[in-house]
């Protein structure tokens, strides 16, 4: 039945170790809880001559606009569903009035925040991207996964969200760990008890890899790195340093054990849409110092205590040496603070039910054509959960807030490098 399927549009599987793949992932969960059927529709579908075409118009950079119209394609032959839920630029050639479209940043924000590091040619293809990402949201259901985002949205593509749905952090699994435990991980990793700090992300210029780098050359050595890379780029990789530790991909299991290991999360990108280390962080009850991009922009504007930490996005190196020696002195008192506050702004349950019933109210508003009044029930969830716009979903829809899920009757039950595949 098209009404219990879901189907997910990605370059990638749920098992790439990145950050879009993981919410993607958690997202499948929610609907999956619903008793929605998720499918995916990635690069990994494709037949040999359809990856034979994309690798041929990779050298003539035309591969995104062409993964864009062979997944619409695709799509024709799959039937009915639910609601398909696009993001980045892959929703550009698909024209489904139960889309739903997640922007977890722009690529109109990435190209101002690193321009001066591109070529000509770079911000060329960045800007036809742009086009691609624009497009891509037009006529669907819009999700920011941030307030920043959501922002970035109307300023650069004249989009209006219809709401922000904040990536969630499974919080019973990202927890801190005891002081004795921290040490001792410490111990193993290093070979000594001595403050550790964590960076994660990709190891490039976007993410602040030449100032990561700087802070471990001028902290003299007198803390440890671990720097949890899903994709690393070879001039920024520190070779022969004995308190630098490279650990490789970036599953929920590695992380969560990093995580009990770090003092600090470091993290002075230039860009970032959300940033879902910065949450799963504060989970594990570790301060974060960084700049203000993504979540770290709303944490500076929110919280004035473990808002200190984060800096302008034009700081530099002395002023992140600072807030680290003050983030490492005040650590445990900070670690509380941490966790309490993704703890008040972070709720899996509320995701889900966020998500549910987005799909709910897609569905039941495609299904009025009479004209006659709707009645759609919201979770209540505070400011976490933005007003369904107007423009985006049918005038004859009613919202009415609840308080339970249970009050919903008709929403559906149903220098040393860690491998993390060894």
């Amino acid at each position: 039945m098209p009404d219990d399927r879901i189907l997910i549009v990605n370059l990638c599987s749920a098992d790439y170790p990145g950050g879009v793949e993981r919410t993607l992932a958690s997202i499948a969960t929610a609907l999956s809880g619903a008793g929605y059927k998720v499918e995916w529709l990635t690069q990994d579908h494709l037949v040999s001559g359809q990856v034979r075409l994309l690798n041929t118009l990779a050298g003539l950079r035309l591969k995104e606009l062409a993964i864009n119209i062979i997944f619409a394609r695709e799509l024709d032959r799959r039937g009915e569903y639910a609601a398909i839920i696009t993001n980045g630029f892959y929703g550009t050639h698909i024209r489904n009035k139960r889309c739903i479209h997640i922007y977890h940043g722009t690529v109109a924000g990435y190209r101002r925040a690193v321009s001066g590091y591109l070529s000509v040619f770079s911000r060329l293809r960045l800007r036809s991207i742009e086009i691609l990402e624009r497009f891509s949201g037009r006529g669907k259901t819009v999700v920011a996964v941030s307030e920043y985002c959501r922002k970035e949205l109307e300023r650069y593509y004249g989009l209006q969200a219809s709401c922000i749905i904040e990536n969630a952090v499974d919080t019973s699994f990202f927890t801190p760990a005891s002081a004795e435990e921290h040490k001792a991980n410490k111990c193993k990793l290093f070979g000594s008890d001595a403050p550790v700090i964590i960076f994660v992300g990709r190891v490039e210029y976007a993410k602040g890899a030449d100032i990561l780098n700087e802070i471990i050359r001028k902290s003299k050595k007198r803390y440890n790195f671990l720097i949890c890379a899903g994709e690393l780029e070879d001039a920024y990789r520190i070779r022969d340093a004995s308190n630098v530790v490279y650990m490789l991909g970036l599953s929920p299991g590695m992380m969560r054990m990093a995580y009990r290991v770090a003092d600090v999360l470091l993290l002075p990108s230039r860009y970032e849409g959300y940033g879902l280390a910065v949450a799963e962080a504060l989970s594990s009850g570790v301060p974060v110092v960084g700049s203000e991009v993504g979540l770290m922009a709303d944490i500076r504007r929110s919280d004035p205590v473990i808002g200190r930490y984060i800096l302008d996005t034009d700081a530099d190196v002395s002023e992140y040496l600072s807030r680290i020696d003050e983030a490492v002195a005040d650590r445990e008192r900070l670690s509380l603070l941490s966790r309490e506050y993704i703890l008040h702004a972070d709720d899996l349950e509320s995701y889900s039910r966020r998500w549910q019933q987005i799909v709910l109210a897609l569905n039941e508003s495609n299904a009025v054509d009479d004209g006659s009044e709707l009645a759609v029930l919201i979770p209540r969830d505070g400011v976490h959960l933005a007003d369904i716009k107007s423009d985006i979903l049918p005038q004859h829809i009613r919202y009415t807030s609840f308080d339970k899920l249970s009050d919903a009757s008709f929403i559906p039950t149903g220098g040393h490098d860690i491998d993390s595949k060894g």
